[in-house]
């Protein structure tokens, strides 16, 4: 099958870099895909009259200027079977898709955040606000659900919220390629380096609803911090968020994909703070898997992905603040954190690897589209005559005995 994987999300720079969006829910099952017999792409939303999606080089979104479908480029990867468009959110995405499949395309969409219910902290609640960016916005991205073919989604919440729209709808979980992760060694002994990774943009009341129980453990057992993901002009935004000391904080920028990997080198123990919010619900356990890969013992909020992954018996919940504190104290000694390491990473690899998680991709996509082949009206075959009333062309048969 021929399948192609368009997204928005790509770097504004020549190199083309995709986002983390596109890298999880685009490159890495394309990947995947490409290795069980299809022929996939990933790239830029394209377009050919007569034909429907195409897929293109990123690089071309710095030449057209707009975030509209790309019309006009040097090459593209065609002919495709089937699309599946991840953050589409143009105005006019829906008549796309809709001529897309007037031409015999199957159009697959990919939800992997619950937009509906972003929270006002996270810049993208502004950025896809409909008053904000009429022509780009999360409207246009939900009207596309309900007139796709079938929707994917990353988590049980999400897939309920798709029902809505769409009665193709199938899970398949983020998964990693563990040979992309380095799994630290810990030589912290009893004084362990706690960390966080993610970019404070989108995550300030989450910082804070964990910053009480935090800034205790640091304090009473003089313990570092460290945050991959800092905002140059803002350094010590998350230690200002959590309210302790910004002397205790060391801190890394994002990394590409390609060296994503060792900005989690400085941390022995991880967390994952959620505040209890529609728009955290619906998110994957993806964060606890990336530390379980690494060899990071991590504790993360009360979702139901995490509780899920914990029922598997790889990383902690902390439903209060209390157990925040006794989680992270109880990882303090490192012969639990070798353990915990141990334990969490067979477990991460044993679910969620792309190795496996790619057939999962793989079924989804051919369900939705024999689904969507079936639907489609085909010509009532033409009785052919003879001319001769009575005729039996069965006496014509050329039989052997």
């Amino acid at each position: 099958m021929r399948i192609g994987f368009g997204s928005t999300d790509w770097g504004d720079h020549a190199e083309g870099q995709p986002g983390g969006c596109t890298h999880m829910r685009a490159m890495l099952p394309a990947h995947g895909l490409s290795q069980i017999g299809h022929q996939v792409m990933a790239g830029e939303i394209g377009w050919k009259d007569g034909e429907g999606f195409v897929i293109v080089p990123p690089i071309e979104r710095l030449k057209s200027q707009h975030r509209e479908i790309i019309k006009t480029y040097d090459q593209c990867f065609d002919k495709l079977d089937v699309i599946v468009l991840k953050l589409y959110m143009h105005q006019d995405a829906v008549s796309y898709i809709k001529k897309a499949q007037a031409y015999g395309q199957t159009v697959i969409v990919d939800t992997d955040d619950h937009f509906e219910q972003l929270p006002s902290d996270n810049m993208a609640y502004h950025t896809t606000d409909p008053k904000n960016n009429p022509d780009n916005n999360r409207k246009h991205l939900v009207d596309t659900y309900s007139v796709a073919d079938g929707i994917i989604t990353s988590t049980k919440f999400l897939e309920q919220k798709a029902l809505r729209y769409n009665k193709n709808v199938y899970r398949v979980p983020n998964s990693l390629d563990p040979s992309t992760f380095i799994q630290r060694m810990d030589f912290a002994g009893n004084k362990p380096t706690i960390g966080w990774i993610g970019i404070m943009l989108w995550r300030v009341d989450d910082i804070k609803e964990v910053g009480a129980p935090l800034r205790t453990v640091l304090e009473q057992h003089d313990l570092k911090f460290h945050h991959s993901g800092i905002v140059l002009n803002q350094p010590n935004w998350f230690a200002e968020a959590a309210g302790f000391d910004p002397e205790r904080m060391t801190g890394y920028v994002g990394a590409r994909p390609a060296f994503y990997a060792n900005i989690f080198m400085p941390i022995d123990i991880g967390i994952v703070p959620l505040t209890n919010n529609p728009f955290n619900q619906a998110k994957s356990n993806l964060k606890g898997l990336e530390y379980a890969m690494s060899g990071i013992p991590f504790v993360a909020s009360d979702t139901q992905e995490y509780r899920d992954l914990a029922d598997l018996g790889c990383g902690r919940i902390a439903k209060k603040p209390r157990d925040w504190v006794r989680h992270l104290e109880e990882l303090l000694d490192p012969e639990v954190r070798r353990a915990e390491a141990e334990k969490n990473f067979n477990i991460a690899v044993e679910n969620f690897s792309l190795f496996k998680v790619k057939y999962k991709w793989s079924e989804a996509i051919e369900l939705i589209h024999m689904k969507a082949r079936s639907q489609v009206k085909q010509p009532k075959p033409v009785a052919q005559s003879t001319g001769q009333k009575g005729f039996d062309p069965s006496k014509f048969l050329v039989t052997q005995n």
